[in-house]
């Protein structure tokens, strides 16, 4: 291996260090700050009712047609990131492995390397996307909410 190879080499693998301890470090901003999305309130009736009748037929009838105990617009908007996070992380982590496996039985082919490395920087970049939309959401609910 001439040295101008291994200095590539030792250069790619310091990229893909930070890359990975950047990604981890999102991860876990996203992690620390999810409770301001999925925060939920307690209900209001609009009035007080000292009947237990009439609190029970309310919370049944609430049961009934909210079937979600969707109770806010920050909720639903909270509950649809959420659904979509999860599969996208899921499939984010599978191509990193396939990239991953990919760089390392490449055995010297500079395209397959490339590829490889192209496929983690984007993926990484597309998680950095994601998370930063997460977290606009988490900041715009967290003053919506104040």
């Amino acid at each position: 291996m001439f040295s101008s190879d291994r200095i590539k080499f030792a250069r790619l693998k310091i990229y893909l260090g930070w890359s990975l301890i950047l990604f981890v470090s999102i991860l876990g901003i996203v992690f620390y700050t999810s409770d301001y999305v999925f925060a939920e309130t307690t209900p209001t009736t609009g009035f007080d009712n000292p009947n237990p009748d009439v609190e029970k037929l309310q919370q049944s009838a609430t049961l009934e047609l909210n079937k979600g105990n969707i109770k806010d617009p920050q909720t639903l908007i909270g509950r649809v990131i959420k659904s979509f996070v999860v599969p996208i992380g899921m499939l984010a982590l599978v191509w990193v492995v396939v990239a991953g496996i990919m760089f390392m039985t490449s055995a010297g082919n500079a395209d397959r390397t490339q590829k490889a490395i192209n496929i983690i920087v984007w993926v990484v970049f597309g998680m950095l996307g994601i998370t930063a939309s997460y977290m606009v959401v988490a900041i715009l609910f967290k003053f919506l909410s104040s």
